[in-house]
């Protein structure tokens, strides 16, 4: 078995805490204009019922937790646009969907919610992430709460014109990807976890979008009613994939920028039924979602993120969820009780 390791450089995690604070002013300062929510992918799209089905017959290595077994457990799945600003649906922006699983058993990482039966799955429609450091994105998020000019003299001030150039590249790129809807494309979770004895990176890959059309592009907000159309009138699956590490050279832990090149694996599906996201139950269910938290350190140990962007978010993540007061954690009472 391949073997993997991190490198936890020292003081990192001052580091950490000192960057933790400098997010948390910079959602404390867009909380004076509207009102207080996710530091990051502020703005939902929607948020629906699913459920997660583990396959059978899956590799002894990747019967882990949740997936040792078949079964299915039932999920939210949270869509949304990743500023942290409420903006156009058709500005350019990161993707996101988060899942959480609920009627996990076992104990969590995050201490306050070592005893919640959930556990969260967190990805981007982008493949790997642009910021080689904590650090980077930190100085990014806060250079793009003021104007674009003024973004670019402050990235060109604390990165220095080469990295300040190569990173806005790469970022446009990746915001500028064209995405139809939400269930074009698949969503990466960009960043490695552990999977029991290995480190993989796991994606949601679309395999069953049976409803036709296009959102309302000249609507400010087209993705959410588009998602409540194709939702109407069919249920929307995802492939769970995990790719696993094999190298330093080709699937570094640490190494944010390289894309992963060993193949995908499916292990499961999310399926999210067909359902009325207008109807009361589903309207509360949205409602309730908005004030969970999703964290990808809220799982077992067996599923650990890792690398020093990872180690960064669970310090920020605490500071953001404290920040806002985030709801507790659903039961799966909760998901078959309408609120």
């Amino acid at each position: 078995m391949p073997a993997w390791s991190e490198r936890i450089e020292e003081g990192e995690q001052a580091r950490f805490d000192a960057l933790a604070a400098r997010l948390r002013a910079v959602q404390e300062a867009r909380a004076q204009q509207r009102p207080m929510g996710k530091g990051l992918h502020y703005k939902p799209i929607a948020a629906a019922r699913a459920e997660l089905s583990v396959h059978d017959g899956l590799p002894e290595a990747l019967r882990v937790g949740i997936f040792a077994a078949p079964g299915t457990f039932p999920a939210v799945v949270r869509f949304s646009n990743g500023s942290g600003k409420n903006q156009p649906d058709a500005e350019p922006d990161v993707r996101g969907m988060a899942v959480k699983v609920v009627g996990v058993p076992g104990p969590k990482l995050i201490p306050p919610l070592r005893d919640a039966v959930t556990q969260d799955f967190l990805a981007i429609t982008s493949e790997t992430t642009p910021f080689l450091t904590a650090e980077e994105f930190v100085t990014v998020i806060e250079a793009s709460s003021g104007s674009k000019l003024g973004a670019l003299f402050a990235l060109v001030w604390a990165l220095g014109p080469a990295r300040a150039f190569a990173l806005l590249g790469q970022l446009q790129k990746d915001l500028g990807t064209p995405l139809a809807h939400y269930a074009e494309k698949p969503f990466f979770s960009a960043l490695p976890i552990r999977w029991g004895d290995l480190a993989v990176k796991y994606s949601f890959d679309p395999i069953a979008v049976y409803a036709e059309g296009t959102p309302d592009r000249s609507a400010r907000d087209h993705y959410g009613p588009d998602l409540q159309r194709r939702l109407a009138a069919a249920p929307i699956r995802f492939a769970v994939r995990v790719q696993r590490f094999v190298d330093e050279a080709t699937t570094p832990i640490e190494d944010p920028l390289v894309r992963w090149t060993s193949p995908w694996e499916v292990v499961a599906t999310i399926e999210l039924p067909r359902q009325d996201l207008a109807a009361p139950a589903a309207v509360a269910l949205s409602a309730r979602a908005e004030g969970w938290s999703f964290d990808p350190w809220h799982a077992p140990e067996a599923f650990r993120p890792l690398g020093a962007v990872m180690r960064a978010r669970s310090t920020a993540y605490r500071e953001a969820v404290i920040a806002r007061k985030a709801s507790p954690e659903p039961t799966p009472e909760d998901l078959t009780t309408p609120a």
